[in-house]
Formats: C-alpha cells, structure tokens, sequence
C-alpha cells in the first residue's frame, strides 16, 4: 500500500472529502474543479492503477485505506471524525458523510467571510 506523503495529507483529506472523486468522477474532470489543481490530479492519479482516468471500486478502496493509514498515523482526531463505527476504514459512506460535513463548513465559512 502506497502511502500519502504528510504535506499532501490536509490537500488530499480536503480535496477528497471536498469532491465526488471517489463516486467515480474522472480524476482530471474533478480536480478542475478545486485549487492545487494540477498537484491534486497527480496525487490521485496514483491510485489509477490502471490508467483509465477513472477510479475503481478496487482504486476507491485502495486510496480510502491510504488515507486512513495516514490519518491513523499523524492525525487520529480527524480519522476519529471521519470512521465513525471506528473499524480503522473509511468506508464510501463514511467519505461522502464527511464530504457533506465539509461542504457544509466550507460553505458557512464563505458565508461568514462575507457577513465579516
């Protein structure tokens, strides 16, 4: 199992949670989508094993186990958050309750910075 280098790991938390790219989105189309663009295609690119721009089941997996692996190791809180029935996985459900979670703050925060 590859593992996520730590400087990508609040990139790649964000980025995943933050997008449908584990649903199955093309990772080129979904990067567009977000800053770092180029850096966060790259990243998860690597877990296209099989180069077809799109991520598997198997791919999906692969890539939440690296995630939980990273988070385990440098940030145990935020796995804590996100495995909610704390089996060390972070099942698909759990990665599109956390991607709802942070929509939800990214969009409160932006709301604020305006009201601010």
């Amino acid at each position: 199992m590859r593992l996520i280098p730590m400087s990508l790991v609040a990139v790649l938390t964000c980025s995943v949670l933050a997008t449908p790219l584990f649903a199955g989105d093309e990772v080129a189309d979904s990067a567009k989508t977000h800053s770092g663009k180029a850096k966060m295609a790259k990243h998860l690119a690597k877990f296209d094993a099989n180069h077809d721009g799109v991520l598997d089941d198997t791919e999906k997996a692969t890539a939440r186990a690296a995630l939980a692996a990273r988070l385990k190791e440098k940030h145990p809180e935020l796995l804590a958050k996100i495995d909610t029935d704390a089996d060390g996985v972070i099942s698909e459900a759990e990665m599109k309750a956390a991607r709802a979670t942070l929509k939800e703050h990214c969009a409160n925060k932006k709301k604020h910075a305006k009201d601010g």
